[in-house]
């Protein structure tokens, strides 16, 4: 059950959508939480892996699972509560192996995935850059690919340990060292791309929620900062929706009259 950890722009649903591809060399079960253009790839719910919940299935024998965004269904920066939230899924973490899934969860920092899947992790992968192909005048076909460059590590630990390293060798100005050690059980490689396995993902198909949420707006009139002056000081405050100012400078209730004695 690799993570993939990676900065914005690096390639890591590209990456899932690339294994989508070649794992079909191994299974026909595969499973995606974003949409793929693909007839091969099934619809992945968080409920499909919620053993309290009986209304999805949870996948069969020799699935890979490509689960995106994790960050959007479990807030890694909070363990606590999301363990008590989420219980029912930590079976399925702890079993996944037994059960022959295979799984990749993505998020831009390490601290963003769920303890109870950073902790078990076989794997984790950093996409570490992405090189869009350029397409040169005669020569389209050579150039219809994405170089991505990744790292490997056995376990969080020795992540954890280059990662520490790297920022020390940053600090310096040195040049961060993207070299294989096998010792330290970290491999980094280069991986090719064709560009129509990028053709087959929307890397905002998540804009859906901004919709909904403008559908809900009654009153859809936007200010230029040149009106503004136009408005009176509760008008803008109201506008600005500053809760902490709004809060403060609430007039405070007058008080009632003493009764006489």
């Amino acid at each position: 059950m690799p993570v993939i950890i990676g900065k914005l722009g690096t390639g890591k649903t590209l990456l899932l959508t690339y294994l989508s591809q070649t794992m079909k060399l191994l299974t026909d079960e595969i499973y995606s939480n974003y949409p793929l253009e693909d007839d091969k790839v099934k619809v992945l719910t968080f409920k499909n892996l919620d053993f309290t919940d009986r209304t999805k299935p949870a996948p069969p024998d020799d699935s890979v699972i490509l689960f995106d965004e994790s960050y959007l269904y479990i807030d890694g920066t909070s363990p606590h509560v999301e363990k008590k939230v989420h219980s029912g899924k930590i079976s399925w973490i702890v079993l996944a192996r037994h059960f022959g899934n295979r799984a990749l969860f993505t998020a831009q920092r390490e601290g963003m995935i769920w303890n109870n899947i950073r902790q078990l992790a076989s794997g984790i992968i950093i996409t570490i850059s992405l090189k869009k192909h350029v397409a040169k005048k005669g020569f389209n076909f050579f150039n219809r690919f994405f170089i991505m460059r990744i790292g490997i590590f056995q376990d969080i630990t020795d992540y954890e340990i280059w990662k520490t390293k790297s920022v020390e060798r940053t600090a310096e100005g040195k040049r961060v060292k993207h070299k294989s050690d096998v010792g330290l059980g970290i491999r980094f490689f280069k991986i090719i791309i064709p560009l129509e396995f990028a053709n087959k993902y929307d890397s905002q198909w998540l804009k859906f929620v901004r919709d909904l949420k403008n559908d809900e707006i009654v009153n859809k009139k936007e200010y230029y900062w040149s009106e503004i002056t136009k408005l009176s000081v509760k008008e803008q405050l109201e506008l600005f929706d500053i809760d902490i100012l709004k809060k403060n400078l609430k007039p405070k209730k007058e008080k009632g009259n003493r009764k006489d004695d």
